[in-house]
């Protein structure tokens, strides 16, 4: 007989929060009226949508008169929740397609996704022939699902292309670009790099490349990818892929940690001179000045990054926006269009 899918810390939570509210004699709103949180914060919970907070999971026992043997059992489990390891072969067990039908949701109620692989084409630019082989690596006895598996992960690309997709940066090694997995022909390499180059060009998407002979802040040891949510509510969390197991967090220090090795804009010292847009050099100290009708100075970096800053205030009291390559390439389209 076939094994279902393992659940989850998270999952086993929200099952045993619906168990406390329902022995309680409570509805969801009122459970939600009792504690000052949303119904719909209430059901994804329940559900496992939504990321766990403890001080919610101490005022939900308390909501639900919990005794105490249940409160110990409950906050272990959510204290398992807050940080998820899993096998990969508990996340495909039953079938391939359990961990990208998980993704979809869970990009759907993100708005940006930020992506480091330092090895392959991610899963939502990869083609079918790269995303076929690619889900089949390390699992040659467990392949239930294959084909729904490609399916799924087609479609969290095309989701991006959509009115309202997530922000979507991801940041690859030029080793990425080279990977060859067995069974992938020339061609479908050839296929895989014509649509990463088209999604650099959809407007929710930005791809960065880092060369191979780039200064790195530290060893590119494993992909990992960080997710912010629509709902205030939900916590930030880092997914980190090693090659045993799948790392998910969301604790503000181990939070803190990966957005540090997310690969930073350039510091300003690697930029070129402030110019506005009739060519004037500002020194950065000028205040209240506007030259050729603007007060906006822009800097180039050698790797085509770009920095904005405003002339009508100091540097040093401002927080310069920067663009990556492309990302300024879109804003200069949006200008001329009228769109901005």
């Amino acid at each position: 007989m076939g094994r279902g899918p393992v659940l989850r810390p998270r999952e086993r939570l929200g099952r045993e929060l619906r168990s406390l509210r329902v022995l309680a004699g409570l509805t969801g709103p009122q459970l939600a009226e009792l504690m000052g949180i949303s119904q719909s914060r209430v059901s994804r919970l329940e559900t496992a949508k939504f990321r766990v907070d403890l001080t919610v999971v101490r005022r939900w026992l308390d909501a639900t008169n919990a005794d105490e043997q249940t409160r110990t059992r409950v906050l272990k489990l959510a204290e398992e929740a807050v940080t998820e390891i899993a096998e990969y072969r508990s996340i495909f067990r039953g079938s391939l397609f359990n961990a990208q039908q998980a993704l979809i949701a869970q990009e759907a109620a993100a708005s940006r996704v930020r992506h480091f692989q330092p090895f392959q084409i991610p899963g939502p630019l990869q083609t079918a022939a790269y995303a076929r082989i690619a889900l089949q690596s390390g699992r040659a006895d467990e392949l239930v699902g294959l084909d729904e598996a490609v399916a799924a992960r087609l479609k969290r690309g095309e989701r991006l292309r959509r009115r309202g997709a997530p922000k979507y940066h991801v940041v690859l090694t030029e080793l990425a670009l080279h990977y060859r997995p067995v069974g992938v022909s020339d061609t479908d390499r050839d296929e895989a790099w014509r649509k990463l180059l088209d999604a650099s060009g959809w407007p929710a998407v930005t791809v960065q490349i880092i060369p191979a002979d780039a200064p790195m802040r530290q060893a590119p040891m494993c992909a990992f990818i960080l997710t912010e949510f629509r709902d205030p509510g939900e916590s930030t969390i880092a997914a980190v892929e090693l090659p045993a197991v799948e790392l998910t967090f969301s604790g503000a220090d181990d939070l803190a940690q990966s957005r540090h090795n997310y690969p930073p804009p350039p510091s300003l010292g690697e930029f070129g001179e402030f110019r506005t847009h009739d060519a004037h050099v500002w020194d950065c100290t000028d205040e209240n000045e506007t030259y050729d009708n603007s007060c906006v100075a822009i800097a180039r970096h050698p790797d085509g990054w770009v920095c904005l800053a405003d002339t009508k205030q100091n540097l040093a009291d401002q927080t310069p926006l920067f663009f990556t390559p492309i990302e300024w390439t879109k804003f200069e389209a949006a200008i001329r269009e009228g769109r901005l």
